[in-house]
């Protein structure tokens, strides 16, 4: 799987697909706000929401950078305001209902906007001004439709120490944790889309999803290993039995809505990564941490396949080293512990193929920079191919 990324100064979107035209095509003046805060914008369109995204988009640009306006949520929130038409149906005339529905999509990109100018011109081409009023940061959270089949039992297979390898005894068990839901929530980097909740039985605002996630779990797998008997210390109480091992397999599926493409549509096996001795008794404590650490794992690749951790631009540090800006949120670094430089394989090597080493050095709510340790080639690191990933 390849992502690519490049930075332009306006972001292109498709047609709206039956969006409705004002009653009139004449000009549509609103009053501007004066404020200096305020931003000018320009877009063109086969439809009036599309011309209307892609001012907005251009009004971005001029306030925060070309950058900002190619964020991956950011083009995301864009394409539901270009596209979805299914709400037209309930906007009233005056357009005010429009423009809170607008501006609920776009939370987090802008603040507030007023259209200056609508004209519909030949070959039903609209274009569109407005004044946009940017947020501070625009790092707005995906929406995604979500679902999730749940971890609902385990199985554990129990082993004779020194055996011939084959499970003497099998048992089954219910799991209830925390959804998947709850850990994409606490990131503050996804959104649920309406009618679903966030794990606590609250209702989600009624965004558009731009991306579907679906979530199918196996059974959890635990192991055991019953200690062999020891006819120098012959007793007649319970052998020792230790876990061994767990894994974690699911079945992870991302689609884009907005392009039609599925980024992601994998199968993972997380095993276990818990250290020291685990007696039998402790088999629920050892399924909760399993579970948690699959979810944490799974609601990252969610994440990254959202928005790839990709290059954006490299440069030679003062002592020689070299350094990227990465575009991933601080927030989410700042949770690992180490990362590495590579990419994904094209057709000659489809695996992923490591760079480096990098180490963190400081971020932002978009971006962070990484020094990469021990870099043979530097015309390894591709802008907008290369990714930083934290290490598993």
């Amino acid at each position: 799987m390849t992502y690519t990324s490049a930075i332009a100064v306006v972001i292109t979107f498709a047609a709206s697909l039956g969006a409705q035209a004002p009653s009139s095509p004449q000009d549509a003046q609103a009053p501007v706000a004066s404020d200096a805060a305020w931003s000018p914008g320009e877009g063109r369109g086969s439809s009036y929401r599309s011309a209307l995204a892609r001012a907005i988009s251009s009004a971005v640009v001029a306030a925060r950078g070309a950058g900002a306006a190619e964020d991956a949520s950011v083009r995301a929130r864009l394409r539901i305001v270009a596209e979805y038409d299914a709400g037209l149906q309930v906007f009233d005339a005056s357009g005010a209902r429009e423009r809170a529905w607008v501006l609920g999509q776009l939370g987090g990109i802008v603040d507030d906007y007023v259209v200056a100018s609508r004209v519909q011109g030949e070959g039903a081409a609209w274009v569109v001004r407005v004044r946009a009023r940017v947020a501070s940061v625009s790092r707005p959270a995906f929406v995604v439709e979500l679902e999730d089949s749940g971890i609902g039992s385990w199985e554990l297979e129990r082993f004779e120490e020194g055996g011939l390898g084959q499970a003497f005894d099998r048992r089954r068990g219910r799991f209830e944790g925390p959804p998947i839901a709850s850990y994409l929530r606490r990131s503050g980097l996804v959104k649920l889309a309406s009618g679903q909740t966030d794990g606590a039985g609250r209702a989600q605002s009624r965004l558009v999803p731009s991306h579907r996630v679906v979530v199918t779990w196996q059974p959890l797998s635990v192991r055991s290993t019953l200690e062999k008997p020891n006819p120098a210390r012959p007793t007649r109480g319970p052998r020792p039995e230790q876990l061994s091992g767990g894994v974690a397999e699911v079945t992870l599926r991302v689609e884009d809505l907005t392009q039609g493409v599925t980024p992601l549509n994998e199968t993972l096996s997380i095993p276990s990564n818990a250290s020291g001795a685990w007696p039998s008794s402790r088999l629920d404590a050892y399924v909760n941490e399993l579970v948690d650490q699959a979810k944490a794992q799974v609601a990252q690749r969610i994440y990254f396949a959202l928005s790839p951790p990709v290059v954006l631009r490299k440069w030679v540090a003062q002592g020689g080293a070299w350094h990227v800006e990465v575009k991933i949120p601080e927030r989410v670094a700042r949770g690992a512990r180490a990362f590495v430089a590579g990419a994904d394989g094209g057709l000659s090597s489809p695996d992923w193929q490591r760079v480096s080493a990098a180490t963190l050095v400081g971020g932002s709510a978009t971006s962070c920079t990484f020094r990469l340790e021990g870099l043979t080639d530097a015309s390894k690191i591709d802008v907008g191919v290369t990714e930083v990933r934290p290490v598993r």
